[in-house]
């Protein structure tokens, strides 16, 4: 197997330096605060539809951390990343290590 991919939770596979730069993105953002922590949340419910509402700011702050792309939507790869580490719903959601075991 090449050690550059990273089998996800979710099935998908993405390359390990990829992984490893969506989590430091998301680490900086629940590190920001309770602004950072709903732009987490906000971002989840974009990756799992695409028509989820986002506050415009919210938004511009994942397109700049690239969680985003310039059409509001993650790009796949991101997609996988993010809904791989992420655990439990709502009030009860953390993220964690994506790689499957």
């Amino acid at each position: 197997m090449d050690d550059r991919i990273v089998n996800l939770r979710n099935g998908g596979q993405e390359d390990r330096n990829l992984v490893a730069v969506t989590m430091i993105a998301l680490e900086s953002l629940l590190e920001d605060g309770i602004k950072g922590i709903l732009a987490a949340y906000d971002l989840v419910g974009r990756c799992k539809d695409s028509s989820s509402f986002m506050f415009p700011k919210t938004e511009e702050e994942l397109k700049n951390l690239s969680l985003l792309q310039s059409d509001g939507l993650p790009h796949d790869s991101i997609r996988n990343i993010v809904l791989s580490s992420v655990r439990g719903e709502g009030m009860e959601m953390s993220f964690g290590n994506p790689a499957s075991r």
